[in-house]
């Protein structure tokens, strides 16, 4: 009986992983930062490098890899 209670456990959360999976590719970039996502998309090292590329835009940018280090967090 603990078998089956351990692989229906497995199971449950193996469903509530690809679940939250699904709905997190459904959630859309906030609007005004659309342009600083796609940016970010192409440069991993900004943060570690302090390019002046990447603190430009006003803030926005910056604002943005901010907000992105926060979530994954």
């Amino acid at each position: 009986m603990p078998i089956v209670i351990a692989i229906i456990t497995v199971i449950i959360l193996v469903v509530l992983y690809v679940g939250t999976g699904m709905l997190n590719d459904k959630v859309g970039v906030p609007k005004g930062c659309e342009k600083a996502y796609l940016e970010a998309q192409e440069c991993e090292t900004c943060s570690a490098s302090g390019s002046a590329s990447c603190h430009s835009n006003d803030g926005k940018f910056q604002d943005a890899l901010e907000f992105m280090k926060e979530v994954k967090l």
